[in-house]
């Protein structure tokens, strides 16, 4: 049995027959040029805008905790890894303690925690425990061991601190 889909070749608008093999193939390139869409400038803004936060020209300073200048680092997140990881890694970020923790590191650290640790998301008690954590210290932190890395430094910390306040959360509820 084979699939119409259109020729996205440019040869003239004709309909290409293909094997349903060759069909899932050409639905992954499907895919992949909708995912390119999806990281256009005004999906981005939607989404950060569900979460209040506004992105400025990198050359002026920030002046509130409800802008970022990281417009390009959330650009690459949404086209890598899609919509819903980064309305995750906001929502994880969007709390009364860390709700300015929108720079590049930041965000990327997180990101990076979500997709190393995919099941601490299924923890119970996750997000209050996240919640707990100060990303603006850990960041100063980061920057202070390492200055030449400090995305990188803020990501094992992050994992660090994280995973000392779930054993201690665990501790506490097995006494």
């Amino acid at each position: 049995m084979n699939k119409k889909i259109d020729d996205r070749t440019g040869s003239g608008g004709g309909r290409l027959f293909l094997s349903p093999a060759r069909a899932c193939t050409a639905g992954a390139v499907a895919s992949s040029e909708g995912k390119r869409l999806m990281a256009s400038g005004a999906n981005l803004d939607r989404i950060a805008a569900e979460y209040g936060v506004h992105f400025v020209s990198h050359t002026r300073r920030v002046d509130g905790r409800h802008q970022s200048k990281a417009r390009r680092t959330c650009q690459t997140l949404l086209k890598k890894h899609g919509p819903e990881h980064l309305r995750l890694v906001f929502g994880l970020i969007n709390s009364t303690r860390n709700r300015g923790s929108w720079s590049a590191p930041c965000l990327t650290a997180v990101s990076w925690l979500v997709l190393s640790k995919p099941d601490w998301l299924d923890r119970p008690g996750f997000l209050d425990t996240f919640d707990r954590v100060d990303l603006d210290r850990l960041f100063r932190s980061a920057r202070h061991i390492n200055p030449s890395a400090p995305t990188i430094t803020l990501s094992v910390l992050l994992s660090y601190e994280l995973d000392r306040l779930m054993e201690g959360g665990a501790q506490a509820r097995a006494a």
